[in-house]
């Protein structure tokens, strides 16, 4: 009789573990198995295990390699001897944790009759979602079965998987007999499989053991030559896999895989007694994968990795090109917000400049979009990545492009773009338009972006003074101050009388611009106003908007209070008296410039890391200070001679942000990065340390909480949230820039990173005594 379920069991110095894999297997309750043991002439006492199996169970079948040939092979051997009608392969070192796993899966079988059944795993490590199946219903369409795998690799294992014995044959017949490879044998299987395959069924059932041990490739036995043979049988899985998997997913292909790869060469680089000159390992990784995998997964990693492999990376590409007057610039779109109107803006002064613009977004144009009539071309980059790849190639052969300028937050393959076009060797210039350091004052939660990834670009532009010392601190001579272009210019502006008592609001009804602290206040000052008709008009479309509505109706402000959505701002600047702003986090807020180029001051929370800090007309107050907002409101009104003065200082303050000036340092810069000069004298600016001294102590403290991890842990986040806490105190009772500021500043840093270091040692020690206890009771 055919048994229903052949089970495979490949075997290689694992005698630890193997009495607990098999008692797993025969003690199954579905009794239609045959269990198949190949030993691959393993060197310990493995056999004598097995013979002892093979005695007392009948369906216990036995292979014996007279030399070691992979487990590629081994499983191979098995396969070719199996009589059941579904293959099920289980490791030696692993288990099935159910006993009824098998019924589970003939059950399974006999409803739905799929190629393949992927089911969930237990481990002892936390693998989170890797193991869940694709789908958990049956999918009968080849082609969506090879979508849904090659466009989504995670999981790859042969042994998460029961599989059709004939599928698993015919899916080995393109494997050479020779093949010899101990690293991605799963995937290269695991394709072949998923590339045939008419049928496809995920159930929701933990049905194998999957153990992580000592023998795992982070740990003792990592060696610069255990990559290279890594490397090197992964370029026999691409070579095998690449006449037989459609060309749409090589790519994907080669990303997993490069990835391994490189995680694992980031474990060797932080052993202390490797030597961590491995600039062969990398040129062969480049061969293997290409230029652009390597940049797509570099910055995945901390500063000492990112440093090496950059390092070799750009000893190749430094050489000057011969400049060219046509720009890409990239944005994911033109309408939404302030870093897509800076695009607009530079695209018409650029032309003015004589440049051609070729346009790339991720959207396509949009009623709303901001001016683009100068635009040489607009290419929209969407469909999958090759595509976008192969637009992008096209383009920059066809309108010569050697210089890209990018925006913040550009399509969601950002990196992999950036990587094309830095593999052609051609020239980036990024603009920052948000702040370093995002804090919200009350609650302490820190986000931090990942900075390392500015080596890639040939220069970035930064749009507050503060955060240009703060990146040359670190080492980042690629870093400039510009402001934004201004359209102030191009209105011929008359200055407000200052005599409407409108109060102007302009921005995103968003969270993080805060619209909803703007009506509270003015709601609080309404009463107190020496005009009961005094308006706020709110500007701008955003998630908050119904709110906004509600809270105007609820309180009765109807006629107050308006809501202008999609509006040009300029049409209402004349009449108003006063801007207010409530944003928690700005770098370049555009909204304060136009209003001074109106002769309005400008109310607002503090940001002292903004590019208008400290310049005349504005009028700060701390953070979500509702109540002192509503007062300085009522103040400033109710005051109409010290309003217009402040109003006349406001316009005086704008000389240091002309747009001709700014575009002067534009074009300075691009010389530079066509030349790769790093010294640009017009553009060094002279900053107080004082003006720093805070976000470099921040900001310090958490690139060293983060500098072994890209996150930090839940007690790590509160030590850093206590020493926020304190460094506030500090800040509120001690003048600032006092001796005796200076001093607890410095103690509490030093302090911060005792505890830190502390805290990991304790943890590391405990973690240790947890694993020694863990393998004594193995």
């Amino acid at each position: 009789m055919t048994p229903k379920i052949s089970i495979i069991i490949p075997v290689y110095n694992t005698e630890t573990y193997l009495r607990e894999c098999l008692d797993s297997v025969i003690n199954q309750t579905l009794k239609d198995i045959e269990i198949i043991i190949v030993n691959d002439c393993s060197p310990d006492n493995s056999e004598s295990i097995i013979l002892e199996y093979l005695a007392k169970d009948p369906r216990i079948k036995y292979i014996k390699h007279d030399v070691n040939k992979s487990l590629l092979q081994a499983r191979i051997s098995g396969a070719k001897i199996a009589a059941g009608d579904y293959i099920f392969y289980v490791d030696s070192d692993d288990y099935l944790p159910t006993l009824d796993a098998c019924q589970i899966l003939a059950n399974t079988i006999d409803k739905t009759h799929p190629d393949l059944i992927q089911f969930d795993i237990q481990s002892n490590v936390d693998w989170g979602n890797w193991f869940t199946p694709l789908s958990k219903t049956l999918i009968k369409d080849p082609q969506q079965i090879k979508d849904l795998y090659f466009n989504n690799i995670s999981c790859s294992t042969l042994w998460s998987r029961i599989i059709k014995r004939d599928l698993y044959l015919q899916s080995i017949e393109s494997i050479s007999q020779d093949l010899h490879i101990n690293m991605a044998e799963d995937f290269l299987q695991c394709s072949l499989i998923m590339n045939l395959a008419t049928s496809y069924i995920g159930i929701d059932h933990k049905l194998y053991y999957y153990r992580v041990n000592d023998s795992s490739i982070a740990n003792s036995e990592l060696t610069p030559l255990r990559i290279q043979n890594d490397i090197q049988s992964k370029n026999n899985v691409i070579n095998t896999l690449f006449s037989i998997i459609s060309s749409e997913y090589l790519q994907n292909i080669k990303y997993t895989l490069g990835g391994h790869v490189l995680s694992t060469m980031n474990t060797l680089i932080h052993k202390p007694t490797v030597e961590t000159d491995i600039s062969y390992l990398l040129l062969l990784f480049i061969e293997v994968f290409g230029e652009e995998i390597y940049l797509i997964h570099l910055f995945n990693y901390d500063i000492k990795t990112i440093g090496l492999f950059w390092k070799y990376f750009q000893s190749t590409h430094s050489s000057p090109i011969p400049m060219n007057k046509t720009i890409g610039l990239f944005d994911n779109n033109l309408y939404i917000g302030g870093g897509q109107k800076v695009s607009s803006l530079l695209i018409a002064e650029f032309t003015k400049r004589g440049y051609s613009i070729v346009l790339f977004t991720e959207e396509k144009p949009h009623p709303n979009d901001f001016d683009t009539s100068t635009i040489k071309k607009r290419i929209v980059l969407n469909g999958s990545l090759l595509e976008k790849i192969s637009l992008l190639k096209s383009s920059i052969q066809k309108y010569n492009l050697d210089l890209f300028i990018t925006q913040e937050y550009i399509h969601k393959d950002h990196l992999e773009i950036i990587a094309i076009i830095k593999t052609l060797n051609k020239k980036i210039i990024y603009c920052i338009h948000s702040n370093l350091l995002l804090t919200d004052y009350y609650k302490n939660e820190i986000f931090l972006m990942n900075i390392y990834q500015f080596l890639i670009y040939d220069a970035f532009i930064c749009l507050y003074p503060q955060s240009l010392l703060y990146w040359r601190n670190l080492g980042f001579s690629n870093a400039y101050y510009l402001p934004n272009p201004l359209d102030i210019e191009s209105y011929k502006n008359i200055p407000s009388t200052l005599s409407q008592n409108t109060i102007l609001w302009v921005g995103r009804l968003d969270i993080n611009k805060n619209p909803l602290a703007a009506l509270h206040a003015f709601h609080k000052a309404l009463p107190n106003f020496h005009d009961s008709t005094t308006k706020l008009l709110i500007l701008g479309d955003g998630d908050l908007y119904t709110l906004l509505q509600q809270y105007i109706k609820e309180h009765d402000l109807q006629k107050n209070v308006f809501l202008l959505r999609n509006q040009n701002s300029h049409l209402y600047y004349s009449n108003t008296s006063l801007h207010i702003s409530t944003s928690k986090t700005e770098a370049f807020p555009m909204v304060i410039a136009e209003a001074k180029s109106y002769g309005i001051p400008t109310l607002m929370f503090e940001l002292p890391y903004i590019a208008f800090h400290n310049t005349k007309g504005l009028i700060s107050i701390p953070q979500n200070d509702i109540v002192g907002l509503a007062k300085k409101m009522c103040e400033l009104l109710n005051n109409p001679t010290y309003l217009k003065e402040l109003g006349k200082q406001a316009l005086e303050s704008l000389e240091e942000f002309n747009t001709d000036t700014t575009m002067d340092k534009w074009e300075l810069l691009i010389q530079a990065v066509y030349k790769n000069q790093t010294k640009i004298p017009e553009l060094e600016i002279i900053i107080k340390e004082s003006d720093t001294v805070e976000l470099f102590n921040i900001i310090n403290n958490i690139l060293f909480l983060q500098e072994k991890n890209n996150t930090l842990t839940i007690s790590e986040q509160q030590l850093l949230k206590i020493y926020l806490i304190f460094k506030n105190i500090i800040n509120k009772l001690l003048p600032h820039g006092s001796f005796l500021q200076k001093i607890c500043t410095k103690l509490a840093n030093i302090i911060f990173k005792i505890l830190i270091k502390s805290y990991r040692i304790l943890k590391y020690i405990y973690h240790s005594i947890k694993t020694i206890k863990k393998n004594k009771d193995n």
